[in-house]
């Protein structure tokens, strides 16, 4: 990553942080206690989601020189272009922009992926857990209306759909 995606993502932290303390001062006088709650909670998402591009920014695209090899010897050169990839977590959704080693007819690998344990979806696993819950304990159309009333979050009740039998068996509330 480069050094302006950094100092976008710290811009963007310090812009919620000013929104959080109005807000916080604007409850102070006139909102009662659970207008105060929402209004902060909705504002402290901001703030994670700029925390998260921002550590995503620090570490980098997972570029490990010119060729990796795979596990099974196989010799993959960097590609010229980087490989972008939506992550959607509890605070947001973001670009991940990831460094991909690949040749042509074999399969490619994206080094950060496993460096940061990013899941194969692009709910993160804190999220996939958040959804397995509300779908356990819910339908799955009143569990998206959850996701997008407490995150923000547009899920489709598909998604939940596939994360649900994904969850251990022995699944309890976390």
């Amino acid at each position: 990553m480069d050094a302006l995606e950094v100092e976008t993502s710290i811009a963007e932290g310090e812009q919620a942080l000013q929104a959080l303390l109005t807000c916080a001062g604007e409850a102070a006088g006139k909102w009662e206690a659970h207008e105060a709650e929402q209004g902060i909670f909705k504002r402290l998402l901001p703030m994670g989601l700029a925390a998260m591009k921002w550590s995503f920014a620090q570490r980098g695209t997972g570029d490990v020189g010119p060729v990796v090899t795979r596990a099974d010897g196989v010799l993959l050169p960097r590609e010229q272009q980087r490989r972008g990839r939506d992550d959607c977590s509890l605070v947001g959704k973001f670009a991940v922009v990831r460094t991909g080693y690949r040749t042509p007819g074999e399969p490619g690998i994206c080094p950060l992926d496993a460096q940061v344990n990013l899941p194969a979806r692009c709910s993160s696993y804190v999220l996939q857990e958040w959804m397995t819950w509300f779908a356990v304990e819910h339908p799955f159309q009143e569990s998206a209306g959850f996701c997008a009333q407490l995150f923000a979050l547009d899920v489709a009740e598909s998604v939940l759909m596939a994360v649900a039998p994904e969850a251990p068996p022995d699944y309890e509330d976390f």
